[in-house]
């Protein structure tokens, strides 16, 4: 099924995402307020592993960044879960320009 595309984020290390529904039903203003809390556990350092690595619980899902073969492969730097839920972050390369 189509992704639901819920708007642009930044990681932790301010590299721009875009928050999608990829599996399961969640609102849009739900994954981003999830995608948020995660990011600002894992910039405050307080998500173990390498890079926040490590899965965290955040209200009820549980979140983890992705290892980098992933992420180079797919796009996805992070996804949350809940049951079959899924909630990813993607790069968004396209923003990630500084313009000049």
């Amino acid at each position: 099924p189509p992704r639901q595309t819920c708007g642009t984020s930044r990681t932790a290390v301010n590299v721009p995402v875009t928050i999608e529904v990829e599996r399961g039903t969640a609102s849009c203003p739900l994954a981003m307020r999830i995608q948020s809390h995660y990011t600002g556990l894992v910039r405050s350092g307080r998500v173990p592993g390498n890079g926040g690595g490590a899965p965290v619980k955040v209200d009820g899902w549980t979140c983890q960044g992705t290892d980098t073969t992933t992420t180079v492969q797919t796009g996805e730097a992070s996804e949350c879960r809940r049951g079959s839920t899924q909630i990813i972050a993607v790069l968004n390369l396209k923003g990630s320009g500084s313009g000049s």
